[in-house]
């Protein structure tokens, strides 16, 4: 048997093996989620090749030139410029972590990370603390709630 490859069929195979209840609102969002997780590794895909060789050693007869984007088909990887994420909400046990473990596993680039929507909020609630707590300790009389994180 081969190793599912997208949110859906890794969906479908758990349903099949009867880990999950089949759910349409479920399968719904797993389509999403592997829409969105192939225009995201195509892009990654496309910007691993548009990476140049690094240049040939010193003293070396071939000097490295700059390659002109229009020698490539696309100069932007594939998929709108803009993509739409999707904010996915239900009762508790409906699947919500499943289809992101999901998404997160067929992603194909290493710069990726996992995290939960209240480890998520519990860093940023971090970081604005301390923001908030250096902005006063050097004398400022109210940090300003737009503060980069």
């Amino acid at each position: 048997m081969t190793t599912p490859t997208t949110v859906t069929s890794i969906l479908k195979s758990g349903i099949a093996q009867n880990l999950y209840t089949h759910s349409p609102s479920q399968l719904k969002a797993s389509k999403y989620l592997t829409s969105l997780a192939n225009i995201l590794n195509a892009r990654h895909e496309a910007s691993q090749l548009l990476k140049l060789p690094p240049p040939p050693p010193q003293g070396a007869f071939l000097r490295p030139r700059r390659v002109s984007p229009s020698f490539f088909p696309s100069s932007s990887p594939p998929g709108p410029r803009r993509l739409r994420g999707a904010f996915i909400h239900g009762p508790v046990g409906s699947g919500k972590t499943l289809l992101m473990d999901a998404f997160h596993a067929t992603l194909r680039t290493t710069k990726k990370r996992r995290v939960h929507f209240h480890e998520f909020l519990q860093s940023v609630h971090k970081e604005i603390h301390a923001l908030r707590t250096s902005a006063y300790a050097e004398g400022s009389p109210s940090p300003r709630p737009h503060d980069p994180i």
